[in-house]
């Protein structure tokens, strides 16, 4: 992620942020690991995007996503994309060093800025693809565990929603891994899940 993102990640942290969504990968930074470790250390719920150039991170490692590939702790939430039919986008990054769920990320209509004096005209705009898309559908289902667990820290929201997902073919667990990490996200699944613990 570029250097000067890296001040609003802290600051998003110490303004009282409990999740932070980050649909944008880079290279390796110090100062980005440092600040990961920190919203980490502060309850903060991190999820990231894996990037759109179909390659592999456990070859060629993007951040934040691939900043915890080595750890044996989970500091952020890795989010592939799939499509309507649940196969992998044909854009989205792969891995299982850094992928930890999968998403929605191909076809996905959303509001947008709206800002006449700069242009900004439309207010809804359909058919966005990419992992940046499917980042906020996890960031989202750990917002709704977190408004049912206001206590929980981020193992415990994480767990929550890696262990209810949906598993489609392949059947390898090794190959799925490496394209959806654990399954596709089930928010519902999820917040039924916090909610009777």
């Amino acid at each position: 992620a570029p250097a000067g993102n890296l001040p609003s990640l802290k600051a998003a942290v110490d303004n009282g942020a409990d999740i932070i969504n980050v649909s944008m990968v880079g290279d390796e930074d110090a100062d980005l690991k440092l600040a990961v470790n920190y919203a980490y250390r502060k309850g903060v719920v991190l999820v990231a995007a894996a990037g759109n150039n179909f390659s592999n991170l456990n070859l060629g490692p993007a951040y934040p996503i691939c900043i915890d590939a080595n750890n044996q702790k989970a500091l952020v939430l890795g989010v592939s994309a799939i499509g309507r039919d649940h196969r992998l986008a044909s854009f989205s990054n792969i891995g299982a060093n850094c992928i930890d769920i999968t998403a929605p990320g191909v076809g996905i209509n959303s509001t947008v800025r709206y800002s006449p004096r700069n242009d900004l005209t439309q207010t809804y705009r359909t058919n966005w693809n990419g992992t940046s898309f499917a980042a906020p559908f996890v960031s989202g289902a750990a917002a709704l565990i977190k408004s049912i667990q206001p206590t929980w820290r981020p193992k415990k929201i994480y767990q929550a929603i890696l262990q209810t997902v949906h598993r489609t073919p392949p059947d390898d667990p090794a190959a799925y891994a490496e394209l959806f990490g654990a399954g596709l996200l089930q928010v519902d699944k999820a917040v039924e899940s916090a909610a009777g613990m």
